[in-house]
């Protein structure tokens, strides 16, 4: 929540079956929503499209949801 409301109101299967958690090197950051460095390249919160589900992770969706105030809904 935040001054202006509830930022995401989602299932987490609703989220799972949207957006993938996942480490990407920086040649494959093009449909990052929010990314944030790793030591093994980015940990990127993306649209799944046709990728396989990913387990959410809390910190990046968090962080993504809190960065983005557009896109995450």
């Amino acid at each position: 929540m935040s001054e202006n409301g509830i930022l995401l109101n989602k299932s987490t299967e609703d989220i799972c079956r949207e957006y993938v958690f996942e480490e990407r090197t920086v040649d494959d950051m093009a449909d990052a929503l929010y990314a944030e460095p790793s030591p093994r390249g980015n940990i990127v919160m993306a649209k799944r499209g046709t990728r396989p589900e990913t387990q959410i992770n809390l910190e990046v969706l968090f962080n993504a949801v809190t960065s983005i105030k557009e896109g995450v809904r």
